[in-house]
């Protein structure tokens, strides 16, 4: 008898299991992903919103059904790194997994070394490490969207009048397409582009999807011009090569893991 009592909750335990990784491994909605060319060559990109709310909605609240330990932080001149553990709970046990993270530190036109920015940025970038260790994003590492190949959008162009906005709320997926569009056209990475609209709005913005409505209007409405758009980089990069896209040597440049878009504040 209890060696069937046993065996049940090993079977009930391997059917949630299997449950988990499903959740897990679902593809995102088209606007989670993007196409990055700062490397010389297309990466598809997958927003870390997207993968922070998959881990919620899997796990449980951060803090609570999962979390992000940091083991050690490395500063260095241009570049933070972080060396940390994705914690989550199954079945009120806990598990980890290793990560690491990086991020790339900024220093404005004026001097200002973006520090925090940095910090907040390798932090989420760690969680989004650990979390494609799970299946998060898996359908982007099999190559179902490798090389900036994405799924239709269906987002307004570039030229088109802005979309309307609904009030003071959100920013509205199509918003969200129709600024990165633009920014695409302009090849401009999404990393440079959430540092472009944090000048141009004077606040900082870890992602698109924090902006209202109102604000997502008014970027869009001034960056329809290219020519705002190298002002905004130019108030963001003292020197304005770092903001071209580099030049492959060759055409046959082997490609790299996806990245995330990983300015959240964590």
């Amino acid at each position: 008898m209890e060696t069937n009592k046993i065996a049940n909750v090993e079977a009930k335990k391997k059917i949630n299991l299997e449950e988990l990784k499903k959740k897990l491994h679902e593809s995102f909605d088209k606007m989670a992903y993007g196409s990055d060319n700062s490397r010389g060559f297309k990466l598809t990109t997958l927003d870390a919103y997207y993968v922070i709310e998959r881990l919620n909605n899997v796990f449980g609240l951060c803090g609570i059904g999962w979390g992000l330990d940091v083991k050690e932080w490395i500063l260095g001149k241009k570049e933070l790194v972080v060396l940390a553990e994705l914690w989550f709970m199954i079945d009120s046990e806990k598990h980890a997994v290793s990560c690491e993270g990086g991020k790339h530190i900024v220093t404005t036109k004026t001097g200002h070394t973006c520090v925090a920015d940095a910090y907040k940025g390798a932090r989420t970038n760690a969680i989004c490490k650990g979390a494609s260790f799970l299946g998060v994003g898996l359908d982007v590492y099999k190559g179902e969207y490798k090389g900036g190949n994405l799924p239709p959008t269906g987002t307004s162009p570039p030229n088109n009048p802005s979309p309307k906005q609904s009030g003071d709320g959100k920013i509205t997926e199509k918003q969200i397409g129709a600024i990165y569009a633009i920014f695409d056209k302009n090849t401009v990475s999404r990393d440079n582009a959430k540092r472009a609209v944090s000048a141009f709005l004077y606040h900082d913005v870890d992602s698109m999807k924090t902006l209202t409505s109102n604000e997502a209007s008014k970027v869009i409405d001034y960056i329809q011009d290219s020519v705002n758009v190298t002002n905004l980089l130019k108030n963001v990069f003292p020197d304005p090569e770092e903001t071209k896209e580099p030049v492959p040597k060759n055409n046959n440049i082997p490609e790299e893991e996806p990245e995330f878009e990983d300015d959240l504040p964590f």
